[in-house]
């Protein structure tokens, strides 16, 4: 599966993760959620978590948000730790060339998604066409998908 935080190429788990800034009158917050990569789960939890530990209780209602927010974070972090690391590879980088490589690809590969087919399974059969990684044409496919959502607004 692909991490949707960092895009490698990796064993992930469905889990999201809060961060609580209590202030006195409101709070700030902020999450991230989806397929994540072990090192991702990591990163976010020692953020979000400690952020929320150590500015999470200013305010009333924030001193409650704060406890479910650490709960949260802590059964979550603690039902991924079973998960198997990622490569020890930087994360995926996709350049002009890696795009050309993929282009001739893209009628197939959305003719594929289209008709079902999985996207790990697209992505890995594109990435044998083109010369590239199976985690380059996931990254592309996003690139393609938040180009087209900016284009609808």
């Amino acid at each position: 599966m692909f991490c949707d935080s960092c895009g490698a190429y990796a064993p992930t788990k469905n889990v999201t993760l809060y961060q609580h800034i209590g202030l006195v009158v409101v709070g700030l917050n902020k999450h991230i959620g989806g397929n994540l990569c072990k090192r991702c789960i990591n990163k976010y939890f020692w953020e979000f978590t400690l952020i929320t530990l150590f500015l999470g209780w200013w305010g009333i209602i924030s001193f409650f948000i704060t406890i479910g927010v650490l709960l949260n974070n802590i059964i979550r972090y603690l039902l991924c730790l079973g998960l198997e690391d990622p490569p020890d590879l930087p994360p995926p980088q996709l350049t002009e060339e890696d795009m050309q490589q993929i282009n001739p690809y893209l009628d197939d590969l959305f003719q594929r998604l289209n008709g079902g087919e999985s996207l790990e399974r697209v992505c890995e059969h594109t990435a044998r066409q083109s010369g590239t990684s199976p985690a380059q044409v996931m990254l592309y496919i996003r690139l393609l998908a938040q180009a087209s959502k900016e284009q609808q607004q």
